[in-house]
């Protein structure tokens, strides 16, 4: 296209480059002007990471705009923590080229990516996911995705209860959005063992009629062919409800 003499604007996947690894350090820009309002300041950054556009704009913007000394931890959905991190590493130099900055020296011993919370593998359900997206659901009415950020808060959950953070640190979480994925379903589910879950071929047709409409009837239960409506269920959001 380009030999032809057109404009392209290639974006790889996750739109994850230095330019829109731009984009988040501008957002720390506002939420560092929301934290000073209220006379705050986080400790802790935590979020998904996956392609690392995120993450090394984050980093950018903590050093830029007087968060230098937040630890920015990312947690991965999929891959290892030495290749994201090498990745964010990348985006966070190309990222200090087009803003004419001088980069940190070393610019990798900021970069904390967990590789944990995998769990089965990318887009596969894990039980502590599925609980937090039922604690943030039922406890905040905020929804997470199934791929992404469910896994991020299971890793800031994990790290509350293990007692890496305390009443002294101040963590952020920071919601990248993806909800729509709690509707996915993979083509190849036919049946379903969930009690109170019932459909036909067309996956779209599943309701909940369970008796119990905070559990859906099957908290604590899974199944790979309901992990959409399934979870929606088990965090006590229905098809039928108003979202």
């Amino acid at each position: 296209m380009r030999r032809e003499g057109k404009r392209v604007a290639a974006i790889p996947l996750g739109a994850s480059t230095p330019l829109g690894a731009l984009g988040f350090a501008r957002a720390v820009e506002e939420a560092a002007a929301q934290f000073a309002a209220f006379g705050a300041r986080p400790t802790h950054i935590f979020h998904a990471s996956s392609s690392g556009g995120t993450q090394a704009g984050l980093l950018v913007g903590c050093r830029l705009f007087g968060f230098e000394d937040v630890n920015v931890i990312g947690v991965s959905p999929d891959d290892s923590s030495a290749s994201i991190g090498a990745e964010i590493a990348g985006m966070i130099k190309g990222a200090y080229e087009l803003l004419d900055v001088p980069a940190p020296e070393r610019p990798g011993d900021r970069i904390t990516v967990l590789d944990d919370y995998v769990g089965p593998g990318y887009g596969l359900g894990a039980p502590e996911a599925d609980a937090a997206i039922s604690l943030l659901a039922r406890a905040e009415g905020v929804l997470l995705d199934p791929v992404y950020t469910a896994k991020a808060m299971a890793a800031l959950i994990d790290w509350i209860e293990k007692g890496r953070l305390t009443e002294r640190d101040t963590a952020l979480f920071w919601h990248t959005g993806g909800q729509m994925a709690m509707f996915y379903a993979p083509a190849w589910s036919s049946t379903c063992d969930i009690e109170g879950f019932h459909h036909d071929d067309a996956y779209s047709t599943i309701e909940c009629e369970c008796a119990d409409e905070i559990t859906g009837g099957c908290f604590d239960r899974s199944s790979a062919c309901c992990r959409g409506y399934g979870r929606m269920a088990r965090a006590g959001v229905h098809q039928r409800s108003a979202i």
